[in-house]
């Protein structure tokens, strides 16, 4: 299943890390890249969530995916948005885990510390059960500013 991303719920700690890396670096701060990682647990992302507050997947052959690159594309005939796939899939393993995933999340890890960026909920439960389930994620954010005029 290809699930398009609607609505990523910024944290209030991506928002100040955003603008103090625009105004200023903290000097030795160390921030790996963006990590996509499955949810399986119901949450309702707002701007306090924390990491800790979300239940990461655990089905057979599950694992984290490291953004490697984030490109700008044109989205219709008027937008500039970046873009990302992630493919989670389902392993064999004896017993089968399986999970429900409820939605996603983008988090980066500072100083060996796993912070929540943003996270999105799917309008319903995805489920990843048997070996070859699969899920792309394909995740976009409009960054109008781009827009070349």
């Amino acid at each position: 299943m290809t699930y398009t991303t609607a609505l990523l719920t910024w944290t209030l700690w991506a928002l100040r890390a955003i603008w103090s890396q625009i105004f200023q670096a903290a000097p030795g701060l160390m921030i790996g890249p963006p990590t996509y990682r499955l949810i399986s647990a119901p949450f309702v992302p707002n701007a306090n969530t924390q990491w800790s507050d979300l239940t990461e997947a655990t089905y057979s052959g599950y694992a984290a995916y490291n953004s490697l690159l984030l490109l700008p594309v044109n989205v219709g005939s008027a937008a500039v948005g970046m873009i990302e796939a992630a493919r989670f899939i389902v392993g064999t393993a004896s017993p089968q885990i399986t999970n429900d995933i409820f939605g996603y999340a983008l988090t980066v890890t500072v100083d060996s510390v796993v912070t929540l960026i943003g996270a999105e909920a799917f309008p319903t439960p995805i489920g990843m059960n048997l070996p070859g389930d699969y899920l792309e994620l394909v995740s976009t954010a409009p960054v109008g500013s781009l827009q070349p005029t």
